[in-house]
Order: C-alpha cells, then structure tokens, then sequence
C-alpha cells in the first residue's frame, strides 16, 4: 500500500496500480486513488476536507459514507456528512499549482486567507473588507506587494504595513471608520 497523510492542500498525480493502492488521509477523509489527477484540500483551520477530479476515479470515504467522483466533479467531506458532487470548473481548484489564484465571487476574507498561507504573511482586516467580493485571476508573484497593490487596484482597499503585520482597510469609508488604529 501507498499511503499519506494530508494537512493543508495538495495537487496529486498518481499511476495506476493495482497490486499497491495509492490511499491518501486527511481529517477522518479517506481517498482511494484508482490512477489519477486530483486536488485535495484539507487544512487545519477548516473543518472540511473537499476533493476535486481532474481525471481518472477516485474513491471518497468516511466512517459513515462513500462516493465514486468522476472527472470534473467535487465532494465536500466533513467527519458527519458529505455534500452532494457538484460539477466545477476544474482550472479553478487546480490553478494555484501554477502561482494563480482564480477568484469567482469570492470574499476578500478568504483571498486573504488564502494569501496568509501561500506567503506565511500574517493580515488583520478592517470593518468591511471581508464583505468585499472579487471575480478574476491573481497572479501570484515573489513579491506580496505587487500582489497586494493588483488588488487595491480592483477593489477600494489600502493596505500598510507595520511590525511585521499588513493591515487591509477600505479607502471609501470616511476617515477614522475605515480602521481602528
């Protein structure tokens, strides 16, 4: 048996073989791997766990239920439930392998989260900026800052830095409601 264990996300690729099963575990999650390209996020912070196909079968499990994913399907696992398989753009789960981070609809709330992660950059978000939602490509670069000035060039935040922290605030509320300092 191959066997590891996910804390975090990972993009995996795996050849088929059927005399030594390719098994991945993340928070009670089970993936059974038939030869494959898949996404699997399951980080520390999230309850859930949710696998993404590109292509080829897997097998999702826990301790209560089970489910076959094909290609360009997604299932959200938590340790009591499942969600039902939902058909998504692949790309869009898998992007980040490629320093992309495509946003549909989503809340700066989780972009910055996301961006916490990828750069260990600690944010504090100010009064209104979690509301924020954003459709588009982010182009992760080495420098956070070109990063952070692509959004601020969307959205109406400002962002500084200080003693190690970026503080993310809204540039269109008056002064003195956009943060608290």
């Amino acid at each position: 048996r191959r066997e590891i264990f996910i804390d975090g996300e990972a993009y995996l690729e795996v050849a088929k073989n059927d005399s030594c099963p390719f098994i991945v575990f993340a928070k009670g999650c089970c993936v059974e791997v038939k030869g494959t390209a898949f996404n699997i996020s399951a980080y520390e912070f999230d309850t859930d766990v949710s696998v993404v196909l590109v292509h080829g079968k897997v097998n999702v499990s826990n301790s209560e239920k089970s489910v076959t994913l094909e290609p360009g399907e997604m299932v959200t696992v938590s340790e009591a439930d499942f969600s039902t398989k939902t058909n998504v753009n692949v790309e869009n789960h898998i992007s980040w392998v490629h320093n992309i981070l495509v946003c549909d609809d989503e809340s700066l709330e989780n972009i910055f989260s996301k961006l916490r992660l990828c750069y260990g950059q600690e944010f504090v978000i100010g009064p209104g900026v979690s509301i924020i939602s954003v459709t588009g490509k982010l182009y992760l670069k080495e420098d956070l800052h070109e990063v952070l000035c692509s959004i601020s060039y969307s959205v109406p935040i400002k962002y500084e830095e200080r003693n190690g922290v970026i503080y993310v605030f809204r540039n269109d509320l008056e002064d003195g409601q956009s943060f608290i300092r």
